[in-house]
């Protein structure tokens, strides 16, 4: 499985209507609103890296208000990691 972390910036005003879209979207396991540089941060899990850009550019890419995204891809997951409390 290839995982996919995609880092957006969206148009003001337009955050809950694209993270709604984003949603909705079969490959998006997760989306996160977030403050920071970006706006919303999206894990999207695919087949292969051809879907993964399908998804990016064909699906997340292509949303009304969506101004840039930068994908990062998973290369190991660190699962099982505790938090502090």
């Amino acid at each position: 499985m290839i995982q996919g972390i995609v880092l957006i910036n969206i148009a003001s005003g337009l955050e809950e209507e694209v993270i709604s879209k984003i949603k909705d979207i079969p490959s998006v396991s997760q989306v996160f609103l977030v403050y920071g540089t970006y706006d919303a941060v999206a894990i999207v899990e695919t087949d292969d890296m051809r879907k993964l850009r399908d998804v990016v550019l064909g699906s997340i890419r292509r949303i009304k208000g969506v101004i840039s995204t930068t994908t990062l891809i998973v290369m190991e997951s660190m699962s099982g990691a505790k938090q502090s409390t």
